[in-house]
């Protein structure tokens, strides 16, 4: 893994070998806390990871003042080669990144 500074943050998933990952400033952004506010999954059986994930921007011009202003919703997917499906994506093979956006969505 790539060491990242300790004013930042990483949120990862695997499948099979390929891995993902969300690098963020946790001075300035938050992982929302409510239930289903992020999802993680592969595209295909154990591979093509991917994360689902929604921020609140923290404000910081108060001091000591972590009050949300606005949120985010950030995707990190490792889709996969153009050459295994031919020239674009089957709906089968985006479906559970479809799903899992549909649920962030719904609880953000």
């Amino acid at each position: 893994l790539i060491a990242i500074p300790d004013t930042w943050a990483r949120l990862q998933t695997t499948c099979g070998r390929d891995r993902v990952a969300l690098v963020y400033k946790a001075s300035r952004w938050r992982t929302r806390p409510l239930g289903g506010a992020w999802q993680v999954g592969c595209m295909l059986s154990e591979d093509r990871p991917f994360i689902v994930q929604t921020f609140e921007r923290i404000d910081n011009t108060t001091e000591g003042s972590t009050d949300a202003l606005d949120g985010v919703v950030v995707i990190g997917v490792h889709f996969p080669h153009p050459s295994t499906f031919g020239e674009s994506l089957s709906d089968d093979s985006v479906l559970p990144l479809r799903l899992a956006l549909r649920s962030v969505m719904e609880a953000s």
